[in-house]
């Protein structure tokens, strides 16, 4: 069995300005509890208690802290790689998705994509710094994240804007708003597969239909993942989330920014 030399989350910040010990506190919170619920959904419990990061070794550099995670009442190291590393790629998947990278929505609670948005708080307060966490196994790197200050904003502005949609999404009509497909099939008869997005609505694509066959045949081109447009949409919900953008009109098209 690995010993706790043997198996680590590292975090390092490189940092451009001293940070905050506020900020680098509640990142650290955060990581912890969003680690503690994914070992909760992942059963990664050991003789019936749940785990939790450690903090194993404060290093000279930026700021590097090397984590393991542990049973406490069992008071000995998990001894798989496993769950370090399905962790890093569950954290990095919710990153990707608010960095546009892919399309599927993480389908988080608040708390939790408040949390992945904390621990990126001291990179984004610091233009030009970065963090890496990084699983390790016998010193040799399994799994990496890394994120900059640019993408730490992002990703906490397009978080932020998430949950507070994921509060506000109302049903009905929405007028002028800007869309652009996710994917499409260029059949004007058919609508199966179709999906767009409106980011002003939800950052996911959604399933697209057409009030007639006419605004559709105005989105359908050679072009069209290269353009976008401004439509009137009846917004349709299930469980408070986009289920389906109905277009009534399309207003105007235009060349998607690069």
């Amino acid at each position: 069995m690995l010993d706790a030399d043997d198996i680590k989350l590292s975090i390092e910040i490189k940092n451009s300005r001293p940070v905050e010990l506020l900020d680098l506190t509640d990142a650290f919170l955060s990581l912890s509890e969003q680690y503690q619920r994914f070992a909760q959904r992942g059963d990664y419990a050991v003789n019936g208690s749940e785990t939790r990061l450690f903090i194993k070794e404060i290093r000279s550099g930026s700021i590097i802290a090397d984590l393991v995670s542990m049973a406490p009442q069992a008071a000995f190291l998990v001894g798989q790689s496993k769950d370090l590393v399905d962790f890093a790629k569950d954290i990095k998947g919710v990153y990707e998705f608010f960095l546009g990278k892919h399309g599927d929505d993480p389908n988080r609670t608040a708390a939790e994509l408040r949390d992945c948005a904390q621990i990126l708080q001291p990179v984004a307060k610091d233009a030009g710094s970065q963090i890496n966490l990084s699983v390790t196994v016998n010193g040799g790197t399994m799994y990496q994240v890394i994120m900059d200050s640019t993408q730490a904003n992002a990703i906490q502005n397009r978080v932020a804007n998430h949950v507070a949609m994921q509060r506000e999404v109302a049903t009905g009509v929405r007028e002028k708003q800007t869309f652009y497909w996710y994917q499409a099939r260029n059949d004007v008869r058919s609508s199966s597969g179709d999906k767009g997005v409106i980011e002003a609505i939800s950052p996911s694509p959604v399933k697209v239909i057409f009030e007639n066959e006419r605004a559709k045949l105005d989105m359908i081109s050679d072009r069209l993942f290269q353009l976008a447009f401004i439509v009137d949409v009846d917004v349709q919900t299930i469980n408070g989330k986009p289920a389906t953008y109905k277009v009534l009109n399309v207003h105007e098209t235009f060349e998607k920014p690069e």
